[in-house]
């Protein structure tokens, strides 16, 4: 929420930019998406760091290691997509990358928040509004879950 600090109110319209640099491997054991009885692009998942490079030179989203056939299991729907259709699965670890250079732009509404669907990792959080000092702060989002107060950002007038 973002507020007035002398009055305590909502600010409505604060422009909010979120952006993040720089990429990120995320692992979700006993998970999975868009499981495949058979998968249509498998390797030889003994070696986790031939699987990412793979991932990222072919371009995929990510893939799945199946911890009991030890393969890898590559994923055709880009990160943001696997992440928001996770999957439970005992015998998976979904690992996603998470490429850099995420940015998000959108403005308070009249209750003062905002909200946004943003990959795991460190993220810069900008507020601007007319006749406002801007602020900022970075803070790491885990596992897609940003929930309450740590948000809170008091805004002053100028």
């Amino acid at each position: 929420i973002v507020r007035d600090p002398y009055t305590g109110d909502p600010l409505e319209g604060v422009e909010v930019l979120l952006r993040r640099t720089g990429g990120v491997w995320q692992n979700y054991t006993t998970s999975d998406a868009f499981p495949e009885p058979v998968c249509s692009v498998v390797m030889d998942g003994r070696d986790l760091e031939a699987c990412r490079n793979r991932t990222r030179a072919e371009g995929f989203g990510g893939f799945t290691y199946d911890n009991i056939t030890h393969t890898c299991c590559f994923k055709l729907q880009d990160a943001e997509t696997l992440l928001v259709n996770l999957v439970a699965d005992r015998s998976s670890t979904l690992h996603v990358w998470l490429a850099g250079d995420f940015e998000l732009a959108m403005k308070t509404n009249t209750y003062g928040t905002y909200a946004a669907i943003v990959p795991p990792g460190m993220m810069n959080f900008r507020f601007f509004k007319y006749n406002y000092d801007g602020n900022g702060f970075d803070f790491y989002v885990n596992r897609n879950v940003q929930v309450g107060d740590i948000g809170d950002v008091f805004m002053h007038r100028f």
